[in-house]
């Protein structure tokens, strides 16, 4: 019997759906070549489920012990942190986590209700792990009183953060931050985490940001003002609270620019006020003209409204006056950006309910229309964390 070679055994596996488990077991089984090609599917991403059953961390442990190949499959990986403590469970930890090498994604995450306190026998075989992997996304979400040295491990151990319901354990006398924290350069926060935006936003020592996705954005502002020369991507979400009246300096790196906004708020001032001050902070108007910056330009401002219920497309005046206003200042760029609007509807005839808004924008943006640079999507709700990354 002839071999197959192993990239064509790779095609005819990967022609398997990732979530056939039965199938994959079944392949695993026919020669050794097409068991690496299935445990590679089969154990690309890993969770330990700490919240409700902490023996996994064992099972995990005891598998990766008897066969510690697979630990280099295995690319994303999601911590459960324990919701009490289960010193016997712990221990497997450390061993379940030591033959990983090849981890791109971690998710840390300690669970929901009060957030998971930092504790040593455990989060500190984390950090060890995270610090020895090629990771391209870390995500931490609820935990609480993490001590300084440990949060600077893990916000240097990848290149985009995700960062939701954390706090640390004492940062009044970082300021500035250490140097080490000067190298993110893609962060998203959620809410929660103030004393990651008061720790990064110390004036001029902030990290040189390229991506910056806040989901209540403009209680971050020294943190978009510290890292303002540095920003080319840039995402809000809906402030929790009403706001003051929006003063961004000038971003010079700014290519693209997202907001994210409840359907029923979409002419809320605040929604108005923070693209405006967006575009001031690009614009260059000598004279009284209004030019983008030639050497950066702005290339898309997208507008995400989340799910919509209601059928009717918005008629007040608010909106319109809304959109017309925008329509005039983009359509006078000498580069005009695109206008990306992000739309999910929900129940049914949200097909019609989609065509409908399409048109209503459409329509009060005659000129943005004329010159083909309004684009309309509709899109499947992602969590926060990922979606800008």
């Amino acid at each position: 019997m002839v071999a197959l070679p192993q990239e064509l055994v790779h095609i005819i596996v990967g022609l398997v759906d990732a979530t056939d488990i039965c199938s994959l077991r079944a392949f695993a089984l026919v020669s050794p070549s097409f068991r690496v090609a299935s445990q590679l599917i089969l154990f690309r991403a890993l969770t330990l489920k700490g919240h409700v059953r902490p023996g996994n961390y064992l099972a995990a442990s005891r598998l990766l012990t008897r066969s510690p190949h697979i630990g280099a499959y295995v690319r994303e990986v999601t911590i459960e942190l324990p919701l009490a403590t289960y010193d016997n469970a712990i221990k497997g930890i450390p061993t379940a986590l030591a033959t990983l090498t090849a981890v791109q994604r971690c998710i840390i995450d300690g669970g929901t209700g009060d957030q998971f306190v930092w504790n040593y026998l455990l989060c500190e075989a984390i950090v060890e792990f995270v610090s020895r992997q090629p990771l391209r996304y870390l995500h931490l979400c609820a935990v609480k009183a993490i001590p300084l040295p440990a949060f600077i491990q893990l916000a240097t151990s990848s290149p985009a953060l995700f960062f939701s319901s954390v706090a640390l354990q004492d940062t009044t006398a970082q300021n500035p931050p250490p140097a080490r924290l000067l190298l993110i350069t893609e962060l998203s926060l959620d809410n929660g985490t103030g004393d990651i935006s008061t720790l990064l936003s110390h004036e001029g020592h902030a990290p040189p940001l390229r991506h910056l996705s806040v989901h209540y954005g403009l209680a971050t502002l020294p943190l978009i003002i510290g890292a303002a020369r540095s920003l080319e991507y840039m995402r809000f979400g809906s402030p929790a609270t009403e706001i003051d009246p929006i003063s961004i300096p000038p971003l010079p790196s700014l290519r693209s620019f997202e907001i994210e906004v409840d359907f029923d708020q979409h002419a809320a001032p605040w929604v108005r006020d923070a693209l405006a001050a967006i575009l001031r902070s690009k614009l260059n108007p000598p004279g009284g003209a209004v030019l983008a910056s030639p050497s950066c330009p702005l290339e898309e401002i997208t507008i995400t409204y989340l799910p919509v219920w209601e059928s009717p497309p918005p008629s007040s005046s608010a909106y319109i006056e809304f959109l017309a206003q925008l329509d005039r200042t983009l359509s006078s760029l000498a580069r005009t950006p695109r206008l990306r609007w992000r739309l999910r509807f929900v129940g049914t005839g949200r097909e019609v309910r989609f065509a409908r808004l399409v048109g209503f924008i459409a329509e009060h943006m005659p000129q943005m229309d004329a010159l083909d640079r309004l684009v309309f999507e509709t899109y499947e709700p992602k969590k926060w964390n990922g979606e800008f990354l």
